[in-house]
């Protein structure tokens, strides 16, 4: 696609697909997707793209890979590239910084697809971009405090959120 001028190190892009793809703002990135993200509000204007999501064929990756919870995989090929495969959703290859490649499952819904997107296949693409991702849970305590609950997987960070979004504390974000 054609270069446009951007003030970072990830050039924004633009091209004649992404500019008729739903468009929306994520993490201070501006996505394309021809897959709906129902999570994520809607952009109405035209602009600079930092972000591509788009239906491709993904191949399954070789080499060492790392089971995930729900039967799935994920493989890292080099910092620019990862994999991601879960079986009720289909494989995703977040590239570059500035691509999600979506090979979904037939009997996906766009929900569970674009679930995936912006979780997994999103930190990932952050990460290529140079930011620390955190996987944990958020609370706003009652005294106004914001709290960031994070550990290894099973460690009982949403058991934690539910215990006090029982006691009146509001949850920001879970996982």
């Amino acid at each position: 696609g054609q270069r446009i001028r951007a003030s970072s190190k990830w050039p924004r892009t633009m091209s004649g697909a992404a500019e008729s793809m739903l468009r929306y703002r994520c993490y201070d990135l501006v996505l394309a997707s021809e897959i709906e993200l129902a999570e994520l509000p809607l952009l109405d204007s035209a602009g600079p793209i930092d972000v591509v999501v788009r239906r491709g064929t993904v191949s399954r990756a070789t080499g060492h890979e790392h089971e995930t919870a729900g039967g799935g995989w994920f493989h890292r090929v080099d910092p620019d590239q990862a994999y991601l495969y879960y079986p009720s959703a289909g494989t995703f290859l977040a590239r570059g910084g500035r691509e999600i490649v979506v090979d979904a499952r037939p009997a996906a819904t766009d929900l569970t697809v674009g679930l995936f997107v912006n979780g997994l296949a999103m930190g990932l693409l952050l990460q290529q971009r140079g930011h620390l991702v955190l996987h944990g849970s958020a609370l706003r305590l009652a005294s106004g405090r914001v709290v960031a609950i994070v550990g290894s997987k099973g460690a009982g960070k949403s058991t934690l959120a539910a215990a006090l979004a029982s006691r009146g504390h509001a949850v920001l974000t879970d996982d």
